[in-house]
């Protein structure tokens, strides 16, 4: 495919003997060509930074699945441990400080629950973005 159309057929240019030569079919091709390079060129980047863009996204999507299911564990945790300091106390085994730090770990863990689902979803937003099935 042609990038430009060559209208006239004189392009009067200098040689590097000084003459002047009817250069207009061979310089033009010259920049055709050069032009189509470029085309290609940065038709190459722009699928290469494309294909780099989806992977960096999928991985970021893999990443904060992991960082959920690792999230949900150390909630499970801390229910557990609130539980336990809590049946504790109840019996006078244990103070109230350490039921307090109980219902702070367990208050931590359900914020870092909450930080990585709203992380998972922008993960996968971004990632729908980064092949094309979700435009902003």
């Amino acid at each position: 495919a042609e990038l430009f159309q060559l209208d006239f057929h004189n392009l009067v240019v200098r040689t590097d003997s000084g003459a002047l030569a009817n250069a207009a079919g061979e310089k033009l091709k010259g920049l055709e060509a050069e032009a189509q390079y470029r085309l290609t060129a940065d038709l190459e980047m722009t699928r290469e930074t494309v294909q780099l863009n989806v992977k960096q996204a999928l991985v970021n999507l893999v990443a904060a699945r992991a960082q959920l299911d690792e999230v949900q564990a150390e909630y499970a945790k801390a229910l557990d441990v609130l539980n336990a300091t809590q049946a504790q106390y109840r019996f006078g085994v244990t103070t109230l400080p350490l039921l307090l730090n109980a219902q702070v770990g367990l208050t931590t863990a359900l914020s870092d629950q909450v930080t990585a689902v709203y992380a998972l979803r922008q993960a996968e937003q971004t990632y729908l973005y980064a092949i094309g099935a979700n435009t902003p």
